[in-house]
């Protein structure tokens, strides 16, 4: 008997040590750091099984030396990850790669990585056949944005539905696939469901040239025992749906609606400027004469026009671009007599990014083109909201 509580003894001891090294490992190499990367899709944040990492030791920062030297080329595990000792105080570039993803070229920096614990460090890769779908979720009353929203997408011929969860801004973003339908269902205990279908068929798949979509959610607050709201008696929510960024979803100019209701979203595409300046184009003329129009029709509308720009030059000039281009506009529409009450206007400069590019990582012309635009926010519409 106590040759068989001897053993179990010892097989309970290994698996307890086993155990504790997970989080908290004594690298053989003291000169070395455990580290686990891991690769996942930049817009579902599903893990990536058998991504492809090249890994190269750029340069020895405690030596300031140098190396340029090739680790090796790894692939992730069935977790999506890849557990490698680094050296210590040093810079690495890890070039990731895999099938149907565009290529991520990231740094690294092991300055005060854990030396007994497994550092972290995340690749985001982003679909290349993706028609991007991209909403915020607000509150209906008091237009605050929803962070960690539930959020369900289920895909036509996919039994298994996808869960995502709204940013701290109370965006979501879904990579779509030409030719499929998906169903986008907002769940929560506090507001009441909201749902929206929609279907990527191939027409406007090819008649979009920025492959972009826009559905912002606006749900209603489920109200609390005993709270007395106006919106108590009618617990039916609608999907708020703005003009999509490309027009392919209606043939409606979204400058030229009957109806505009709060929180509408319209990104005004051809509003734009010559390179990094405040320089209208004949097309952004134009698209303010349409502006004006409507703030002359719908005199009781009132909009929130935000400009952005994309990440490239530094985050001060962009803000200072940005505020440059909100003066034009600004003067454009008050010598055409538009009132000052009818809108606002908010240089956001970098601050907003639609996608992934951010500064240091490489990007098209046309994926920063798709972060330089401005947008109109209703803030008081002519329908009942």
């Amino acid at each position: 008997m106590l040759k068989y509580l001897g053993i179990l003894f010892s097989c309970l001891s290994f698996v307890l040590s086993s155990y504790a090294q997970i989080d908290s490992l004594q690298p053989v190499d003291a000169s070395t750091v455990p580290t686990v990367l891991y690769v996942q899709d930049a817009y579902s944040a599903r893990i990536l099984v058998g991504a492809e990492l090249r890994i190269i030791h750029k340069k020895d920062i405690a030596q300031e030396t140098v190396l340029d030297k090739e680790i090796g080329v790894f692939k992730t595990n069935e977790q999506g990850n890849f557990v490698i000792d680094l050296q210590v105080d040093s810079e690495f570039f890890i070039q990731t790669e895999k099938n149907g993803y565009y290529t991520q070229i990231a740094k690294i920096s092991t300055v005060g990585f854990s030396r007994t614990k497994r550092n972290r460090f995340g690749i985001s890769l982003r679909p290349q056949d993706c028609f991007k779908i991209v909403g915020y979720v607000r509150n209906l009353y008091s237009n605050m944005p929803l962070v960690e929203q539930p959020i369900k997408i289920q895909t036509s011929g996919d039994p298994n539905p996808l869960d995502l969860l709204t940013d701290t801004d109370g965006k979501y973003v879904i990579c779509g696939e030409c030719g499929k339908s998906y169903t986008i269902n907002l769940v929560s205990e506090d507001y009441y469901e909201m749902s929206a279908e929609l279907e990527l068929s191939r027409k406007i798949c090819n008649e979009s040239e920025k492959r972009l979509l826009i559905i912002n959610f606006t749900p209603k607050p489920i109200p609390k025992p005993g709270q007395e709201t106006d919106y108590a008696i009618n617990n039916t929510s609608t999907f708020n749906r703005p003009t999509p960024a490309n027009n392919t979803m209606s043939d409606e100019d979204p400058l030229n609606k009957a109806l505009y209701k709060r929180n509408d979203l319209i990104i005004l595409q051809n509003l734009n400027f010559k390179g990094k300046t405040a320089i209208l184009t004949k097309e952004g003329r134009e698209t303010l004469d349409k502006l004006h129009v409507l703030f002359s029709e719908h005199t009781g509308i009132k909009v929130e026009i935000s400009v952005h720009t994309d990440s490239r030059k530094s985050n001060r000039l962009n803000w200072l671009v940005s505020k440059k281009r909100s003066k034009v506009i600004d003067q454009f529409l008050r010598e055409r007599g538009v009132r000052s009450s009818q809108y606002q206007i908010e240089p956001k400069g970098e601050e907003e990014l639609m996608n992934r590019c951010k500064d240091g990582v490489r990007c098209s012309d046309i994926e920063h083109q798709e972060n330089s635009r401005v947008e109109l926010l209703v803030l008081r519409g002519n329908a009942n909201s």
